[in-house]
């Protein structure tokens, strides 16, 4: 679930914005490029994640499925939020299947 406490998003919101920023940009200037960036950027994080290692934390089983689930959960709410309702939009437009 993306709704974090707000002190925890102010902890991320300056990295964060400065990285939607920067995705923007290419959007706007390289629109082919964006959908190659975009990935880049979740497929970079999850590998330093994954590879960083501490005595805390042991890459296994339980972490790549909880990484699978979070990405799940991440595509079904941008799809809940974003998707369904264009899509409803769609429908009025052009009519139902």
């Amino acid at each position: 679930m993306p709704y974090i406490k707000q002190s925890q998003r102010d902890d991320w919101k300056i990295i964060l914005y400065d990285l939607i920023n920067q995705l923007n940009d290419v959007k706007m200037i390289h629109p082919e490029d964006f959908a190659g960036n975009l990935n880049y950027v979740f497929s970079k994080t999850l590998k330093e994640v994954a590879t960083k290692r501490n005595v805390a934390f042991k890459p296994g089983y339980r972490f790549y499925n909880e990484i699978m689930g979070v990405l799940d959960c991440v595509k079904m709410e941008f799809y809940r939020r974003y998707v369904a309702p264009y899509e409803d939009t769609k429908i009025k437009e052009n009519g139902d299947i």
